[in-house]
């Protein structure tokens, strides 16, 4: 069961880290802090978007359309919302970020964009 989990989890791993957005996040992220943190964040995060994706998704189906329609809306205005607010200046340079810091945005990052 295990050696199935890790088999099924690994060609997902690889195959999102070659497409879409992923590549654009991981660039960046790559630009600001080192590697072995990055990629230990966007192993978690993988590891829980697909628990979370399962269990949300068994819930959402008992929704109502119009509800799931309006919180899809809603989320979709607040988000452009706080992305336009949002300064583009960087705050720190490389060399000032921890291990710690590095993961859990590399964590947050994959978590919430994909």
């Amino acid at each position: 069961m295990v050696l199935i989990f890790l088999t099924t989890f690994g060609a997902v791993f690889v195959a999102e880290i070659v497409g879409d957005k992923l590549l654009y996040t991981t660039g960046v992220l790559a630009a600001r802090y080192r590697t072995a943190p990055i990629m230990l964040g966007m192993a978690a995060a993988f590891m829980a978007k697909m628990g979370v994706a399962v269990l949300i998704g068994e819930a959402i189906s008992k929704l109502p359309r119009l509800l799931v329609a309006a919180i899809t809306a809603t989320s979709f205005l607040g988000i452009a919302f706080v992305l336009w607010r949002k300064s583009d200046r960087p705050r720190e340079s490389k060399g000032e970020h921890r291990a710690s810091k590095a993961t859990i945005v590399s964590f947050a990052a994959i978590f919430f964009s994909e």
